[in-house]
């Protein structure tokens, strides 16, 4: 079996995120379609979030304000970070704008790649933690009444963003293939001609930095017993199956 150098491994990661065949016209249709959608996506959440401030402005002194907007806030800050940066990292992948060799850097392939995965996940989880959060005040009114309304928002507030983090670095430290390209065969194809091998058979990709690190701690086998529980939850978050039960629930309580 052929050893395959981290090196190759980062910069196919890469490669295999382009947009073949990259012409001119396609870079130029591409970047324009992209700013577009920054305008727009950019108005529309700036617009949300100056209604959101008015809401708390405008809530009467004594009053509890929306239950969830402590989450939202930082959800709509996220969303105007991550909007640009998310069609700009499309846009720079699939058309291949910076030079592939640069990612033979784990370190850079990381950098540029991961923080476009947690911001991902931050806003996936979002739905999750409103759903929560309005099923406690709704379902269990009696007890959450009692809580401090400000105190129990900026918790939830920061769970919103760090858990989803937690997640992802736990990710990091237990996923083999980081980001699900390791069975393409435009990824296979890369590595064996970036390694000056006749085909992609036969590999033996190495294990990504941080599992090994994993590996140093932990056994393989409980190393991946991780990561099926984090696939576990992320099933769950992703298929809104524990939404599902949150909101059923509050229609039942609504309903009585």
């Amino acid at each position: 079996m052929n050893e395959i150098a981290l090196g190759s491994v980062c910069m196919c990661v890469y490669k295999a995120s382009g947009n073949a065949p990259i012409t001119s016209l396609s870079i130029i249709f591409d970047f324009g379609l992209s700013l577009t959608l920054i305008v727009i996506g950019l108005k529309i959440n700036l617009k949300f979030r100056k209604k959101l401030q008015e809401e708390k402005r405008n809530t009467p002194l004594g009053r509890k304000g929306n239950v969830i907007e402590p989450i939202m806030r930082w959800y709509l800050n996220l969303i105007i970070f991550y909007l640009p940066y998310s069609v700009c990292f499309s846009w720079f992948n699939t058309q291949q704008i910076w030079p592939s060799a640069w990612f033979s850097n784990c370190w850079l392939m990381n950098c540029w790649f991961q923080p476009w995965r947690v911001s991902r996940f931050i806003i996936a989880y979002n739905s999750f933690f409103v759903a929560l959060i309005r099923y406690l005040y709704i379902v269990h009114r009696e007890n959450a009444n009692e809580w401090d309304f400000e105190k129990v928002g900026k918790r939830f507030q920061i769970a919103s963003i760090l858990i989803p983090i937690i997640l992802e670095v736990f990710r990091l430290f237990t996923e083999l293939d980081t980001l699900g390209l390791k069975e393409g065969t435009v990824f296979l194809n890369c590595v064996a001609i970036n390694e000056g091998l006749s085909s992609a058979e036969n590999m033996t990709l190495p294990v990504p930095a941080a599992v090994q690190l994993s590996y140093r701690f932990f056994s393989p086998q409980l190393v991946a017993v991780g990561y099926y529980i984090y696939l576990f939850i992320i099933t769950l978050v992703f298929t809104n199956a524990i939404e599902g039960y949150f909101y059923m629930k509050i229609f039942q309580t609504m309903n009585r």
